[in-house]
């Protein structure tokens, strides 16, 4: 038996396959526990504190359901509905909510301090931000009639790392109502739009923060947030065949990924396509229509890159005027590093391709090795077997009287069955014997090759030919014979 060489390459780059992967990037049971006891948490916090908001909601990856395994941070939202006054975003909402945090009894909440337009406070383990909210009751194309600015998305809700500015407590952040809304009401729409993605597009943008977080960025601003890989993998998955999923489809998907991203380059709001790459232009129109995308642009609120250059934009599903792409400060750090994952990728597949076909040329020299081993011991067994049989054979009164070749006697010869066979002929015989025919008959498979007998009967010798269509073959006709008696015989294979 041959061994067969394992194979050197995985199913991913990170040595798991797909289903060991996508288990070990899940949360624990216990860690969602753990987080959707703390939004309650809150939630009874603020109320004790006499705070009106409507309902509380979690974001980040726990409320898009994109939480990796080990990660233990929050975001929160508050909803104020109607009541929620983008002007005095401090004094109505954050103010109130802090000092309901801080004078909590019972509980305590740990580093409570205020940056940028949220709270941040740390409790069992968990770190927290928690955000004002309103709603934009005709949708994120109710923000096109505000004035004021885009918001700071990649500093606030799309990186943990930095607030919205850096002011001191109770100093209200230099953001204009609209801004104000893109960063905290329309988060609630990005957490909903996500959230309502597939399982399995879920598992692949762990896969995607696995990739970030085992990639090596020079400059942490060049690291692609949370928002922007879902986004970016969600343009992958969409475009992928996933049905059935399998793993070929999981790698397909990656493969996309990091395609789309490797074709990118660029800083800042000049994000474009290497030389004449077509524009990638992405977006996903739900919670509006192409003409709010369309009047952003025309409003000078969507920055689509220089005319020259084909730019990636990548909408913001709650924002129309919103390019998430611009979230990544140099697009060439990012670019070069998922070009060398997707190289490494498609080397591990090109060698996994490899040995299977190195394991398919094994099992065949195998299935050689072992026919060849089957003919020599059949070849060792015909040396074994005797070519010629000499004996004595008897007729009996069904061979006598009998319509139908009945057996008279079985030799194995070249380990193949023999059956001498006799019947009754049409001419009877005179007194006490009776014509016979006499036949000989090989039992077994049908032959491949001929097959040369020769058999000698009374003093008689009679050679037979036996084929693939002739298996059954007369030795002798009318032979005039005793009942009882001996009549010798020799069977002798020739070739």
């Amino acid at each position: 038996m041959l061994e067969k060489t394992s194979s050197a390459s995985v199913e991913t780059p990170w040595g798991q396959s797909w289903d060991s992967l996508f288990t070990s990037l899940r949360p624990s049971p216990s860690d969602l526990n753990t987080l959707s006891s703390l939004v309650d948490t809150i939630d009874d916090t603020l109320r004790a504190g006499n705070i009106s908001h409507v309902s509380l909601h979690a974001g980040s990856g726990f409320g898009k359901g994109t939480l990796i395994a080990g990660d233990m941070s929050l975001d929160v939202y508050a909803q104020f509905g109607a009541t929620f006054s983008a002007t005095s975003y401090f004094e109505s909402h954050l103010q109130p909510m802090l000092d309901a945090l801080t004078s909590a009894k019972g509980i305590r909440f740990a580093d409570i301090n205020d940056r940028g337009l949220a709270i941040h406070f740390s409790f069992e383990g968990v770190s927290v931000r928690l955000f004002a909210a309103g709603a934009l009751n005709s949708g994120p194309k109710e923000l096109l009639a505000m004035q004021g600015g885009i918001g700071r998305q990649s500093s606030n809700t799309e990186k943990r790392s930095s607030g919205v500015g850096s002011n001191a407590r109770g100093q209200f952040p230099a953001m204009d109502e609209r801004g104000i809304h893109v960063e905290t009401s329309c988060a609630l729409l990005r957490v909903g739009f996500i959230a309502m993605q597939s399982p399995l597009y879920k598992d692949m943008v762990r896969v995607a923060k696995k990739w970030r977080a085992t990639s090596d960025f020079m400059v942490s601003e060049n690291r692609p947030g949370d928002y922007l890989l879902e986004l970016l993998m969600l343009e992958a998955y969409l475009g992928a065949p996933v049905s059935p999923p399998t793993p070929d489809s999981y790698a397909t998907i990656f493969r996309r990924f990091l395609s789309l991203v490797s074709s990118q380059s660029g800083t800042g709001s000049e994000v474009v396509a290497d030389d004449a790459m077509p524009r990638s232009f992405l977006s996903w129109p739900v919670l509006y229509n192409h003409g709010a995308v369309e009047q952003s642009i025309a409003l000078g609120l969507l920055k689509t890159g220089s005319a020259d250059h084909c730019s990636l934009v990548v909408v913001d599903p709650a924002v129309p005027f919103a390019n998430v792409a611009t979230t990544v400060a140099d697009w060439g750090e990012i670019r070069a590093v998922a070009r060398n994952s997707l190289s490494h990728f498609q080397n591990s597949e090109l060698l996994e391709q490899l040995q299977t076909k190195l394991n398919s040329l094994s099992e065949g020299m195998e299935e050689v090795i072992i026919g060849m081993q089957q003919k020599i011991a059949h070849l060792q067994s015909l040396e074994e077997s005797p070519r010629r049989w000499s004996g004595n054979i008897q007729f009996k009164e069904v061979h006598m009287n009998g319509e139908n070749w009945t057996k008279v006697t079985e030799v194995e010869l070249r380990t193949v069955t023999w059956r001498v066979n006799a019947r009754k002929s049409r001419t009877d015989g005179v007194g006490y014997s009776k014509m016979v025919d006499i036949s000989l008959q090989r039992i077994g498979k049908p032959l491949t090759r001929t097959i040369d007998v020769d058999v000698n009967f009374r003093s008689k010798t009679s050679n037979l030919v036996f084929d693939a269509n002739n298996d059954h073959v007369l030795i002798v006709g009318k032979s005039e014979v005793l009942r009882n008696r001996n009549y010798p015989i020799q069977i002798t294979i020739v070739a």
